[in-house]
């Protein structure tokens, strides 16, 4: 028989539409993400490269702060005890004023080399420590 209304014997003529996917933009995508991500990676190696640089700086200024201390520390007791020489022999004889003075500016030369080794080893200290906390 005949279905009245129920659906069953209708007919639905079926239409099928194909589109044609264009692949390039999403080759395209894909590369650009590629080269975003070689991009990347490459600044990720710089920053590295500049921390790795930037600490063997600190670490090179530290050692040659240190050189610099031990280098004066040795030699104000020599220039001391050169100091103590010729204002014993400035007692007795005043001709020796210039080598006395000279050796008083040696000295003093060689605690301004002191005071500066300290200071650079501080500045280096607190270089890498700020890099360590970075």
């Amino acid at each position: 028989g005949i279905h009245a209304g129920d659906g069953k014997d209708m007919w639905m003529p079926r239409l099928g539409l194909r589109l044609p996917l264009l692949r390039e933009p999403y080759d395209a995508k894909e590369k650009e993400e590629r080269l975003l991500q070689t991009t990347l990676d490459y600044q990720a190696e710089e920053l590295a490269n500049a921390f790795a640089a930037s600490v063997e700086q600190a670490l090179t200024r530290l050692e040659d702060a240190r050189l610099r201390y031990e280098l004066a520390a040795k030699q104000k007791p020599v220039v001391e005890t050169a100091i103590r020489a010729l204002e014993t022999a400035f007692s007795t004889n005043r001709s020796t004023l210039p080598d006395l003075l000279a050796y008083y500016e040696k000295w003093v030369a060689l605690a301004v080399m002191e005071i500066q080794a300290v200071s650079s080893s501080q500045q280096s200290l607190a270089e890498i420590e700020r890099w360590i906390k970075e």
